[in-house]
């Protein structure tokens, strides 16, 4: 496992398939706890589109060595319709420090 999670909270997330939802805004909070794979998609997809996401707004994928992951965020992007452009990427010490491995985020940011 990984990232900054007690050995008892991970053992029970892992057993019952709940995955935490984090945002980071300076700082890394726990914002909710959802089920599963499907049920962690749903809840990133409507979140989202409570953001006034520009068409000039590029989306970052990214994964902490969970490459799988993150395609299947993407093509879930794309089925919902968004057409901005996409990079995927591996995420880097800082993030996978609090998040370990295997997970899975969206961030966004309008062309310069």
């Amino acid at each position: 496992h990984g990232g900054r999670i007690s050995p008892e909270e991970y053992v029970a997330g892992e057993k019952l398939g709940i995955k935490p939802v984090v945002q980071i805004e300076g700082i890394v909070k726990v914002v909710d706890k959802v089920k599963g794979k499907k049920g962690t998609n749903r809840f990133v997809m409507e979140h989202l589109e409570e953001f006034d996401l520009q068409e000039n707004s590029v989306i970052h994928v990214f994964h902490g060595n969970a490459p799988e992951l993150a395609d299947s965020v993407v093509e879930l992007l794309r089925d919902k319709g968004y057409k901005n452009e996409v990079r995927n990427f591996c995420t880097g010490s800082i993030i996978g420090a609090h998040l370990g491995a295997n997970c899975v985020g969206i961030a966004f940011a309008a062309k310069s």
